[in-house]
């Protein structure tokens, strides 16, 4: 598969089970996008009492479906369900598309170009029925 090189560093971190890659039972807490730059990024709260908890930002560059991502996220996120599932893959002729499964049955696909990760760590999970997620559109 033909994925970007961070995005790549990313997914073998997933492979070997990285504190800060794994995204199964975490909490979307903000969503932000750009119409203008067709970029997003999502804060995703994630980890476990072993590994320990992440702040995982994930940000994408040249969205090519990016209306149809965020309203598939902020229905995902509006009734606070958690991150089953995530599948990365490589589209034809050229991008790659994340894959979420969430704990409601709702599905979003983000189509990218380019890819940034950042992991910080947390001292514990966000609660389900803490804040709800953020939703910010950012202009230019």
């Amino acid at each position: 598969e033909r994925l970007p090189a961070e995005l790549a560093s990313f997914v073998a971190a997933q492979a070997r089970g990285d504190r800060g890659s794994n995204l199964h039972d975490g909490v979307v807490t903000e969503v932000r996008y750009s119409r203008a730059t067709r970029a997003l990024a999502l804060e995703v709260c994630a980890g476990d009492l072993e590994q320990g908890y992440s702040t995982i930002s994930l940000m994408f560059g040249e969205v090519t479906n990016l209306a149809q991502a965020v309203a598939e996220l902020i229905a995902a996120t509006s009734r606070r369900e958690v991150i089953l599932y995530d599948e990365i893959g490589a589209l034809e002729p050229r991008g790659v598309r994340l894959w979420l499964l969430f704990s409601g049955a709702a599905q979003v696909e983000i189509r990218f170009g380019t890819f940034h990760v950042q992991v910080a760590p947390r001292t514990a999970r966000v609660a389900l029925a803490s804040e709800p997620t953020r939703v910010v559109e950012l202009e230019g």
